[in-house]
């Protein structure tokens, strides 16, 4: 890993409504706007006929007036005038059937477009559901990028306090303020968008620990040569007799009944 290379690269943003169909029409509300542009057709057609009707209607109206006229005296009979249209068999049922589907037809539209209406709500709850679903899977996967550089940032630093000359208490001084700085310092808030040496170089500066860098290898520390034995262990101590003390009495029973 390079100076320069994040400690945690971020993975590549996912658009959950990208690929998944999520931007094209509904089948339900396309079939739905279909049904409503339908009825709006038939009922613009239905009104031309009615306003037809109607025009016709008084057309036979002024016929009959003429016709009556015509009849009333000798003197009108002689004033012939252009023949008109034949008159409508039932204007009157005409008009009430063209009525009624007028009325059905509006009716069918206010349900449908209830229907569509619901339809549109139903799917922008589940659009906003799927954005919050995937604002959720983001926020836990950048958690668990920063837990897990965190854990990596300590690990390494913790590395290089065993490595150095301090004692076990100043070492575990140290490690205290390891887990303080990167629980409560802000520098380190984002330390997985940074390169892991810079936030290494950083850490080991803030706790004054002076570290062997010809023992870096890009990613971590040179692993000791096998077989280790830690920098605290007790048996780094020569002694010709057991330096570990006896285990209490019983203990030993205890953990032979209980298995291995």
């Amino acid at each position: 890993m390079s100076k320069g290379k994040p400690l945690a690269a971020p993975p590549a943003p996912v658009d959950p409504e990208a690929g998944d169909g999520a931007d094209a029409p509904d089948p339900s509300v396309a079939l739905a706007e279909e049904h409503l542009r339908f009825l709006a057709e038939l009922r613009q057609a239905g009104m031309k006929m009615v306003r037809t009707l109607t025009e016709r209607t008084e057309i036979d109206l002024q016929s009959a007036k003429a016709l009556l006229a015509k009849s009333a005296g000798p003197e009108a009979a002689l004033r012939e005038g252009p023949p008109g249209p034949a008159p409508l068999r039932d204007p009157a049922g005409d008009l009430a059937r063209l009525s009624r589907c007028l009325r059905l037809t509006v009716v069918l539209e206010g349900r449908i477009a209830s229907q569509l209406h619901g339809l549109r709500a139903g799917l922008a709850r589940e659009r906003e559901a799927r954005h919050e679903d995937a604002a959720r899977r983001a926020a836990a996967q950048g958690e668990a990028r920063h837990q897990a550089a965190r854990e990596k940032v300590h690990d390494l630093v913790t590395d290089a306090i065993l490595a150095g000359d301090g004692d076990e208490a100043e070492s575990l001084e140290l490690a205290e303020a390891l887990d303080e700085r990167l629980e409560d310092d802000d520098a380190y808030m984002n330390l997985e968008d940074r390169p892991l040496r810079e936030v290494i170089e950083q850490m080991c500066a803030d706790l004054c620990i002076e570290v062997d860098w010809s023992r870096w290898t890009g990613d971590g520390w040179t692993p000791p040569a096998f077989p280790f034995r830690p920098k605290f262990s007790a048996f780094n101590r020569p002694s010709r007799t057991r330096i570990l003390p006896d285990p209490p009495a019983g203990a030993k029973g205890a953990r032979q009944a209980s298995g291995p």
